[in-house]
């Protein structure tokens, strides 16, 4: 008896494929109409997540190569300056899996154009060489050329301060190019400088910078104290083991804030985890948007066909077998659709990695994850499935000779 059951069970569920097969070849326009919108919507359900994890994974690099890099260390609350920084560098550069460290002393500055413009700014008296092996300033030279250890006058200016390279339409800029004379003003006086180069990395927030080198800072501001920093940036062989360096250096002892990237960055990831909401909500109307599509296509399709469908109730077809058959059809109708989507997204990732979207962070290119796009997937093929299950009960449970004769 066992045996046989799982026969019928079987047969009948060969029965269903047939009928889904036999209705899916028969609608061919049918459905590519359907496996097309259901691409649609399933690419609206992923691409907003995919905008919005691309403009994270954008900024979290950007900042990482040029403002705060894998570990940032700051000055303890209420101090201006971290204290016998030499020490606290070799101390550092013994920590396994850290790559390299260097040290800033950022000062407020503005600087004056000869047409009398003035804008304000962060100046960083660094270190070239180090700075070079941590950041990405040096290789985003677009005019002029970097800093060296041995410059002797000359500051490299972020292009988002000029007006040839400007970003922000509110940010004060000074209309400069590289080997032009400038005042610059820090500490309280002016100081003439010539602008050695200008670096563009199409990310607004570290563009609002200037660098000179630490020897030419002790020359123009003797005040400027020894052996001190406002910033020291340590770079790690992997970009998800910082809290484990971090540990070690504050066992260490380093008087100082020790902070990883994602603690610099928590505001932001705030701000990515609100927008991340939008997305849920994209992904519920498509999953929504799929259910009624095929509920709606299906239920058209049963109405039309309802005198056949009543003919195969009255020959012994079971209302479960033919329901089963449409449920099929949503399925197939879900894949094909999930395949549209894909081949959709795909092409809209090589389209837009040839054309980023462009915002003052930077460029944008969309950053699709594998597990959502498997979540996604999933949720569009069971509520297709659960469309067409609706859809055909609603039809194939009337009355025999009610399908047939009004069909």
């Amino acid at each position: 008896i066992t045996y046989y059951v799982i026969f019928m069970r079987i047969k009948n569920i060969k029965i269903a494929m047939f009928l889904a097969y036999k209705n899916v070849v028969f609608n061919k326009k049918s459905l590519f109409l359907i496996s097309f919108i259901i691409g649609l919507t399933y690419l609206s359900g992923i691409f907003i997540g995919a905008i919005i994890l691309g403009l994270q994974v954008l900024i979290e690099d950007k900042a990482i190569n040029t403002l705060i890099s894998n570990i940032i260390i700051l000055p303890k609350d209420g101090k201006t300056y971290i204290t016998d920084v030499d020490q606290i560098v070799k101390k550092i550069k013994s920590v396994p899996g850290v790559v390299d460290v260097t040290y800033r002393i950022v000062i407020p500055a503005q600087i004056i154009d000869k047409e009398g413009n003035v804008a304000g700014f962060n100046l960083v008296v660094g270190q070239p060489e180090k700075e070079k092996e941590i950041t990405i300033i040096d290789d985003s030279i677009v005019e002029g050329k970097y800093l060296s250890k041995n410059t002797k006058t000359g500051i490299v200016l972020g292009g988002a301060l000029t007006e040839k390279y400007k970003i922000f339409e509110s940010i004060e800029r000074v209309d400069v190019s590289a080997g032009d004379r400038v005042k610059l003003i820090a500490f309280g006086k002016t100081y003439s400088q010539k602008i050695l180069g200008i670096y563009s990395i199409n990310f607004g927030g570290a563009e609002l910078y200037g660098y000179i080198n630490y020897n030419q800072a002790k020359r123009l501001f003797p005040s400027l104290p020894e052996n001190v920093a406002t910033h020291i940036l340590v770079k790690t062989t992997d970009k998800y083991n910082e809290m484990e360096i971090i540990d070690i250096l504050e066992q260490l002892g380093i008087d100082a804030k020790i902070l990883s990237w994602q603690e610099q960055l928590g505001t932001f990831q705030e701000f990515i985890e609100s927008l991340m909401i939008m997305n849920k909500i994209a992904l519920l109307v498509s999953i929504i948007v799929a259910f009624g599509t095929i509920y709606i296509m299906m239920y058209i399709n049963a109405l039309q066909k309802r005198s056949q469908l009543g003919i195969l109730k009255a020959i012994g077809i079971y209302p479960d077998i033919i329901i089963l058959s449409y449920i099929f059809q949503g399925i197939i109708y879900g894949i094909l659709g999930v395949v549209f989507g894909l081949i959709i997204a795909f092409t809209s990732y090589l389209y837009f990695s040839a054309n980023p979207i462009q915002m003052p962070f930077g460029n944008v290119i969309p950053y699709y994850q594998i597990d959502t796009i498997i979540k996604s997937s999933f949720f569009i093929i069971i509520f297709s499935s659960l469309g067409a299950y609706f859809s055909s009960r609603s039809v194939v449970n009337q009355n025999i000779l009610d399908m047939i004769f009004r069909g």
